[in-house]
């Protein structure tokens, strides 16, 4: 008791070009709460479990949730992208008044280990503002903004990388010292 199961079966003949989803959760509808404040209301909520044993053991790999890797391209399929999640990017904006922030991905590191990590990109190359990048970081700018920026606790700038590829450094710059 406790668990849901779902096995799909094999789609065959299917019409062409039009899509056919497995499982679709339809949360696209107003709720409306009366007037008050709201710390918290999210649309679905996977609540982490507990493992334990009766004895001495060692789960090596325990995840909330896990995807097993993007889809993958089956006889005479040419795929252009496979995602093993994609998040898309969706107005926030709607006739009431606009959020602040937005963000399309929000991380938090886990606490209570002795090492608590946000992320880890265990293999592969990360773009920040390209879809194609080159090397393990590589981050493409946009014109007449600095690509990156480093700054202390406070916020205050201490190396700027500008749109031209220039490295300004702020403070005192020692070497070999």
């Amino acid at each position: 008791t406790g668990t849901i199961v779902h096995n799909a079966f094999a789609y065959t003949g299917l019409a062409a070009s039009t899509e056919k989803t497995d499982v679709n959760f339809n949360l696209a509808r107003t709720v409306q709460f009366a007037a008050g404040n709201l710390a918290a209301q999210r649309a679905f909520l996977i609540q982490a479990p507990t493992y334990s044993f009766t004895a001495s053991s060692t789960l090596t790999d325990a995840s909330t949730l896990s995807i097993t890797g993007p889809p993958k391209s089956g006889a005479f399929a040419t795929t252009t992208n496979v995602y093993a999640l994609n998040i898309a990017a969706g107005s926030v904006a709607s006739s009431g008044i606009i959020p602040a922030n937005a963000y399309g991905l929000y991380v938090s590191a886990p606490t209570g280990a002795t090492n608590n990590y946000g992320a880890v990109f265990a293999t592969g190359n990360v773009g920040i503002g390209t879809s194609s990048p080159l090397s393990k970081l590589s981050v493409q700018g946009t014109s007449g903004l600095p690509i990156c920026e480093i700054a202390s606790s406070t916020g205050a700038s201490l190396l700027t990388v500008n749109s031209l590829g220039q490295t300004i450094m702020t403070g005192n710059v020692g070497i070999g010292t």
